[in-house]
């Protein structure tokens, strides 16, 4: 398939940022639609999503940005809404929301909202769905929905961070990352999910799915999302069981002294740089006392490739990423 399906002529380097601060902490938040055709990511940014309670999340959507926006739209009522979050059970009420954001997805009212997504955004119609379309096109007359067949087939990774006080809960599905800085050293407060890690590889053998490539069934390069829905329908199993899972590792911590700051963002800030590399680069900025926001803009340029074909893919993803500065 042709870069040119894939990467725009010259790179979108317009940045949409957001910053806020309340008695706790600040934060900056950026995001940078890169050599993509269209900008797949998003991001929630509430400082007062609950009394003494903050909420960030990062969205890397694949296939359009359908999931990753009907996700932010929707994930702040479903979480509130969840019934251990309302018993303070933030734990539970995450690995629920979760779960409950997949099935918000794959109803009616989900459906509907990602398809005003579609219908919204031009970078939708994406050369790459046609292909969507064709293997709908393969199902026997009767079976095959396209619209539906191609919704189902949109996903986003889930990094989301919810601070209670000085309690820090982190849930992640996917390969974005939450990285804490604790006296300069990173401290992953989530793990990537990819194929080839052996609890989830055992996880899709056991589906009845195989990794081609380091891809699930060929498809996807990682192996939790939101959304995916076509790749969550083996019959028998539950959720946590299928090829593609929603449910997420959910890390705990609480804020400390000599803590930093908290860094999250998309795969397309940690496949080039690891998560000391990130940490060492705001906390030099950090000292000269830069704007969070401009500190992920230079961070941005750094990373982004002059040239897709000399990198080979590398620094051309979307990148969006949020800094919370902890005071």
């Amino acid at each position: 398939m042709g870069a040119s399906l894939v990467y725009l002529e010259s790179p979108n380097k317009e940045k949409h940022v957001q910053h806020g601060q309340n008695d706790n902490f600040s934060y900056g938040a950026c995001e940078m639609q890169g050599w993509r055709l269209g900008m797949e990511d998003a991001v929630i940014a509430n400082l007062d999503f609950d009394e003494d309670t903050s909420l960030f999340g990062v969205f890397d959507g694949h296939g359009g940005k359908e999931a990753s926006q009907v996700v932010k739209d929707n994930y702040e009522r479903i979480l509130k809404e969840d019934s251990n979050y309302k018993d303070g059970d933030y734990q539970k009420g995450l690995y629920d929301s979760f779960k409950e954001t997949d099935v918000f997805l794959g109803s009616k009212t989900g459906k509907q909202q990602m398809k005003a997504v579609a219908d919204s955004n031009p970078e939708a119609k994406n050369p790459l769905l046609k292909i969507l379309g064709e293997e709908a096109k393969d199902k026997p007359a009767g079976e095959r929905d396209e619209e539906s067949y191609m919704l189902d087939s949109k996903g986003c990774t889930a990094n989301v961070v919810l601070i209670k006080g000085s309690a820090i809960y982190c849930a992640n599905a996917g390969d974005s990352r939450c990285v804490l800085s604790r006296e300069g050293k990173a401290v992953n407060l989530s793990e990537d999910h990819k194929p080839e890690n052996e609890i989830e590889r055992e996880r899709i053998r056991k589906a009845g799915s195989e990794i081609v490539d380091g891809r699930v069934d060929g498809n996807l390069n990682l192996s939790r999302s939101l959304g995916d829905l076509k790749h969550k329908q083996k019959p028998g199993l539950t959720p946590e069981e299928q090829p593609i899972t929603c449910v997420p590792d959910i890390a705990v911590d609480k804020i400390k002294p000599g803590d930093d700051f908290i860094v999250m963002a998309c795969d397309g800030i940690w496949e080039v740089k690891s998560s000391q590399d990130v940490v060492d680069f705001i906390s030099e900025r950090l000292k000269k006392d830069m704007k969070l926001t401009d500190i992920i803009g230079e961070l941005f340029e750094d990373i982004i490739s002059p040239d897709y074909t000399a990198t080979q893919g590398l620094g051309c993803d979307n990148m969006s990423c949020i800094i919370i500065k902890l005071r």
